[in-house]
């Protein structure tokens, strides 16, 4: 039992880990709005990071993972999107990732969508 949970988390920290990207009709502007949009709310607040936008999930440890978003205009006036997990903890080699994984689809459905 405790191998397949160990399993599964690891598998999570390999989804948690993959970088999504989409390229919208979007301006790079408008793109920001709707990104932010995605973590209003109190669960996340800016963090230091690689990217254009970077964001952590709150906690009282403050050791969560950092998604962080790059904007590129395209020549056409969209904006080419990518969204990684920059930074996170592991402990057994299983990353502390809450919400990365979700929020990282949720950025990307809401882009696609509008």
């Amino acid at each position: 039992m405790i191998i397949v949970v160990w399993s599964l988390g690891l598998w999570l920290t390999s989804v948690a880990k993959t970088q999504l990207e989409t390229q919208v009709t979007l301006s790079p502007a408008r793109t920001v709005d709707i990104i932010e949009q995605c973590f209003s709310g109190l669960l996340w607040k800016d963090a230091p990071g690689p990217g254009a936008i970077n964001k952590r999930r709150r906690s009282l440890s403050d050791k969560t993972a950092v998604i962080s978003i790059e904007i590129a205009p395209l020549p056409n006036g969209g904006s080419h999107v990518a969204v990684w997990m920059s930074a996170w903890q592991s402990k057994y080699g299983i990353a502390n990732d809450s919400g990365v994984i979700g929020m990282k689809k949720k950025i990307i459905r809401r882009l696609e969508a509008a």
